[in-house]
């Protein structure tokens, strides 16, 4: 690593990483963290089967969720439910719909 310009150089110098690096392990353990954490706040429960699943139910209205690394592939209830949880995590997160793709035969072999 070289320190950028314009900042002091020399020995014993210590540098602090504001972000953890995409691909490293701290990054993501801190990519769990951050997500469980969005997701608590949104109301969701997680699976204690599957850590990777997170679900919630209001007024009849559900929404299941799973999460393998940074892909996101969830059902609902009903369309207005699948635009509204894509609205909540659009506000929280930059997100991509794939669309055109057809139905989901198997996920992750299940």
């Amino acid at each position: 690593m070289e320190q950028l310009p314009g900042f002091e150089k020399g020995e014993n110098i210590v540098w602090i990483l504001d972000h953890t690096i995409y691909g490293m392990i701290q990054g993501a353990c801190n990519w769990k963290h951050k997500l469980d954490g969005s997701y608590e706040a949104l109301g969701y429960i997680q699976s204690r089967a599957d850590p990777c699943i997170r679900f919630w139910e209001r007024n009849g209205e559900w929404t299941i969720t799973e999460t393998y690394t940074n892909d996101v592939i969830g059902l609902s209830s009903s369309d207005e439910e699948e635009q509204k949880i894509q609205k909540e995590l659009g506000e929280i997160y930059e997100i991509k719909q794939i669309e055109d793709q057809g139905e989901g035969r198997v996920i992750l072999g299940m």
